[in-house]
């Protein structure tokens, strides 16, 4: 039990030290500076060990906005206000990459990203139990059923739909040059595609 406690403690050290290596690489020299070796060497680690947590580059970007399940998160925002609710969850998601700055999200958006492909994909028809798109679907079901949101529009899709519609303001903001209001921009857009 204790070599097994051991174990379970070196691994989780050694994946912070990747994690903690990349945030201080993309703070001291930007989102271009990341890749495995330079990573590597960062942390003080091999690439083996690198390719033991993570499969790629995208894989341990992705873990950064991956801390937490969706599914977990509790929202401030009323029941009855679908749009909030769901503002809310695509906040979180926003602040999240724009903790990592313009940088992060133009590289972390591309349709290279294999990672991120296949967080935001389906498996047998859902979304992934964790990701926002699941979540969203869920609070737009419950909508439903309370009486809150009366569209004959099936939750699947519109989930997938607001998904798109936040990726697209995503790529808007990693465009724009001048100061570009993300937040007010799901905000409107959100609210105007559920009315």
């Amino acid at each position: 039990m204790k070599d097994q406690i051991k174990l379970q403690n070196r691994q989780q050290e050694n994946k912070d030290k990747i994690v903690d290596a990349t945030i201080a690489l993309i703070k001291k020299e930007g989102i271009d500076a990341v890749n495995v070796r330079s990573v590597c060497k960062a942390a003080g680690i091999g690439t083996g060990t690198f390719y033991y947590y993570f499969k790629n580059k995208d894989d341990l970007l992705l873990s950064f906005i991956m801390v937490s399940s969706f599914k977990e998160i509790e929202l401030t925002s009323p029941a009855s206000d679908l749009a909030g609710r769901i503002i809310e969850l695509y906040t979180i998601l926003v602040d999240k990459y724009l903790s990592f700055g313009r940088d992060f999200m133009k590289v972390f958006y591309t349709p290279a990203n294999t990672a991120l492909a296949a967080y935001m994909s389906e498996s047998d028809g859902n979304f992934l139990d964790e990701t926002i798109m699941a979540r969203v679907q869920t609070e737009i079901e419950l909508a439903k059923i309370n009486g809150y949101y009366d569209s004959l529009a099936n939750a699947h899709e519109l989930s997938g739909d607001l998904c798109s519609i936040v990726k697209g303001i995503i790529f808007e903001y990693a465009l724009n040059c001048s100061d570009y209001d993300i937040h007010k921009a799901i905000e409107r857009m959100i609210k105007k595609y559920l009315h």
